[in-house]
């Protein structure tokens, strides 16, 4: 079981982005939301969630947007049929 943080420990950027980089350094490109849930840290998952304004916005803070890991689809993509169309294309 890993150790509870302290109050407050997320909303500090500085432990968001250290915690973030053993993962980027672990898989070799920054993760998706559904590769920080395999590794577990999920106390990084819901600051860059839930304070941090989610992966892109996170993605962009760290300097990774021109890697190659391509970026999460916006909640309901995939609900739309217009944009399961252009996919499949």
């Amino acid at each position: 079981m890993t150790e509870r943080k302290s109050r407050g420990y997320w909303q500090v950027w500085e432990n968001v982005r250290q915690e973030l980089q053993v993962a980027i350094d672990k898989l070799g490109h920054f993760p998706s939301d559904r590769e920080l849930c395999a590794l577990g840290i999920f106390g990084v998952r819901y600051a860059i969630n839930n304070c941090y304004g989610g992966l892109d916005r996170v993605r962009t803070m760290m300097g990774q947007e021109d890697k190659e890991m391509p970026k999460e689809k916006p909640r309901g993509y995939w609900n739309k049929w217009g944009n399961v169309q252009i996919e499949l294309q």
